[in-house]
């Protein structure tokens, strides 16, 4: 949207004005399918496969941007440098939040360990962890309960930890269609509780 105010000033007939348009269309194409559908979706850092068309776009964009100021003004070396350095400190803060996630992901498995029988059936782990802008979005949705499997063997596959509410009550309507006994493990409160219905997820 900031790019399109200045569309005009790229010239809607030049090959910079065409690329910035491109790379906007390109951006929100790339960027809708996981939005819409609730994937994890990495809004800055290069380590999310799931932003990679997105990932174009804004690179079109930026450098089309770009390449119109260092035309245009003799400052435009500064501004390239504050842009690139400013895409870098994103993927800083992604590897720092990827850490961090890491750290609650082991305390997590810990807690898990220490308050839940794995044989008692499946056991739904609320709420939803909290996810940030990066990749540590993935150690929540697929590569923890592979971690809790891995660490502490097959009995503990049954572990489920649904990255929002509306996952939540579909995995428990889901065991609950099959016959299953479900818990719902509060991972704030460290309890355990029997469900018959979704309700246990949240809102």
């Amino acid at each position: 949207a900031a790019m399109a105010a200045f569309l005009p000033w790229f010239g809607w007939e030049s090959q910079l004005g065409r690329e910035v348009l491109i790379g906007a269309v390109v951006t929100v194409a790339g960027a809708a399918p996981f939005l819409v559908g609730g994937a994890p979706f990495a809004v800055r850092g290069i380590f999310d496969r799931n932003n990679l068309f997105a990932t174009v776009g804004v690179a079109l964009v930026v450098g089309a941007a770009l390449a119109a100021l260092w035309r245009r003004t003799r400052f435009a070396p500064l501004v390239a440098v504050a842009v690139l350095g400013w895409l870098a400190v994103g993927n800083v803060a992604d590897v720092r939040e990827y850490v961090e996630a890491a750290d609650r992901g082991r305390a997590l498995i810990q807690a898990i360990r220490e308050d839940v029988d794995p044989d008692q059936g499946p056991v739904i782990v609320v709420p939803p962890l909290a996810s940030g802008t990066g990749v540590e979005q993935f150690i929540l949705s697929s590569d923890l309960p592979a971690a809790l499997e891995l660490r502490l063997g097959p009995r503990w596959s049954s572990m489920r930890m649904p990255q929002n509410s509306v996952i939540c009550r579909s995995e428990v309507e889901r065991a609950l269609l099959d016959g299953q006994r479900v818990h719902v493990y509060d991972r704030e409160a460290r309890t355990l509780e029997a469900v018959t219905g979704p309700g246990s997820c949240g809102t």
